[in-house]
């Protein structure tokens, strides 16, 4: 069965759109700190190089949904995971899926390639844009599938702690800038948060479909533990970066921190077993990180227009 015109909408709901919103706050907060290192504004390479990211980001989605089809069809999927749910209800969509997800990533890659033409940016910039489409798409890809080694938390750790926000740092600097260095620790940590949080609701389908994750190995209540260490461990670095340096970003980052701190103690006091219950709080877990990084954009954009 081929795909028809009212497959239009089941194919924009494949790509989760929503999804989409984490990785425009990452980028746009090492776009700003960035420029709060001295960076100058470039509205022209800000949103080339967000084109970059959102087209590798939604090639991603299509291709992890295709190659997760039979681990997602064991779970339902809800806000933070599961999936789609669509090829599970229109199976002949998987041919659409592929050719969605090859096309975006070599989109991708293509932008990435005219970017550094254009702005006459070092190679390695696009090597950064291969690199990220590859990993995205050997989230779950045969042959690596990386999610199905027990590699998937390095993976996303490192796409979404990393890789994400230092898109935004090298499109608008040309290169990675101190401020966002110094940033960095608190979003890998938070990013580790994240992970083990979506991983909460599909631990049962992951075990039945042989996808290591952590959780799916150790349970549910060493992923809680890990979420209130990171949560934990990144208030306090938070915290010690302003005691160090005194800057309002230190202090604003440190008060929004309240946010996933106290859900990752809630997490390890009450340590939900069943599904429904970790649902919900991979739903709050995840969350209260957009919430930080929500406000953190938005403070970084307001402090950089107040005068100095």
């Amino acid at each position: 069965m081929s795909a028809g015109y009212s497959d239009i909408i089941p194919i924009i709901r494949l790509g989760r759109f929503r999804f989409l919103l984490l990785g425009l706050a990452l980028y746009l907060l090492g776009a700003l700190l960035a420029v709060s290192s001295g960076a100058p504004v470039h509205a022209g390479r800000l949103t080339m190089g967000y084109l970059i990211l959102v087209t590798g980001h939604l090639s991603m989605h299509y291709s992890n949904d295709l190659f997760d089809y039979e681990a997602d069809l064991r779970t339902n999927p809800n806000a933070v995971s599961g999936g789609s749910g669509i090829l599970r209800d229109y199976p002949h969509l998987k041919t659409i899926a592929l050719y969605l997800a090859l096309f975006l990533a070599v989109l991708s890659m293509a932008l990435g390639a005219a970017f550094t033409w254009l702005y006459s940016y070092p190679p390695v910039y696009v090597g950064l844009v291969l690199f990220s489409n590859l990993l995205g798409w050997y989230y779950a890809a045969p042959p690596i599938r990386l999610s199905y080694r027990g590699l998937g938390e390095l993976a996303t750790i490192l796409g979404v702690g990393v890789l994400m926000p230092v898109a935004g740092a090298l499109t608008m600097a040309g290169f990675v800038p101190s401020a966002f260095i110094a940033f960095l620790p608190a979003l890998v940590l938070y990013s580790t948060s994240f992970i083990f949080s979506v991983e909460q609701p599909d631990m049962e389908a992951d075990i039945a479909s042989n996808k290591r994750t952590f959780v799916a190995r150790k349970g549910r209540v060493a992923g809680f533990t890990i979420i209130a260490c990171a949560n934990l461990l990144a208030t306090i670095y938070l915290a010690a970066m302003f005691a160090i340096n005194g800057t309002a970003v230190y202090l604003a980052a440190g008060i929004l921190s309240i946010l996933p701190l106290a859900v990752g103690i809630f997490g390890i006091v009450r340590k939900p077993a069943g599904r429904l219950e970790a649902t919900g709080f991979a739903k709050a877990s995840v969350g209260c990180f957009m919430l930080f990084l929500i406000a953190m954009d938005f403070f970084m954009a307001v402090y950089l227009l107040l005068p100095k």
